[in-house]
């Protein structure tokens, strides 16, 4: 019994075809049937009812997809662990931007890299519900963005630093008029992130460096 036999059992289950399964998975129907026969081997009992060309899943069948579907998800879980462990290894910070000017915010970095010098940073553009989600769902780290404009829920954040964007406004006269604001930025986190565990004082420490 090998975890691709278990995927190809479950997709066949929620297709209710071995056609369909087949099509969705990108392999061959005779793959597949092989895949089931050898479970239902290696069980010693029926997975599924056959009749003519119609396949209807077997009670046994019913009550190993419970499982297999279990299993599944562990294995799905397990590998994100994995990665997980691996970066906070490794300490490799991913970090979602959503500030303009991000050349003003490197300099900050590296002389936080060099407090931290087993750490490296991994940054990458993001819309700020794009850092929301990808906050949640672990994808990133941290989140700079500008804290006027982000909803921080239930996040926590420091603020780093207040830059001034300056713009020219065009109004009916010729002349033009140069207006400028005021953005608060900040860094923004997940409370319970295991790869910030051990990284208590960073957000303090990068807002210093923006001092």
């Amino acid at each position: 019994m090998n975890v691709n036999q278990l995927k190809y059992f479950q997709a066949v289950c929620e297709e209710k075809s071995v056609t369909r399964a087949a099509e969705r998975l990108h392999i061959s129907q005779p793959s597949i049937s092989n895949a089931i026969k050898c479970l239902e081997e290696e069980l010693d009992v029926p997975l599924f009812v056959r009749d003519h060309k119609k396949l209807t899943i077997h009670p046994n069948g019913a009550f190993f997809l419970e499982k297999v579907n279990e299993i599944l998800r562990h294995i799905d879980l397990l590998g994100d662990e994995v990665k997980a462990f691996d970066r906070h290894r490794q300490k490799i910070l991913r970090i979602g931007i959503s500030v303009i000017g991000v050349s003003l915010f490197l300099q900050p970095f590296l002389s936080l890299q060099r407090q931290y010098p087993d750490i490296r940073f991994h940054f990458s553009d993001k819309t700020g519900p794009q850092i929301s989600e990808e906050l949640s769902s672990g994808k990133l780290d941290y989140g700079l963005i500008v804290l006027d404009q982000f909803d921080t829920g239930s996040f926590r954040f420091t603020h780093l630093t207040d830059i001034q964007i300056h713009f020219a406004h065009s109004g009916p006269s010729p002349s033009s008029q140069a207006l400028s604001k005021s953005l608060s930025v900040g860094l923004i986190w997940k409370n319970d992130n295991p790869c910030l565990s051990d990284l208590d004082q960073l957000p303090g420490a990068l807002a210093c460096c923006f001092a």
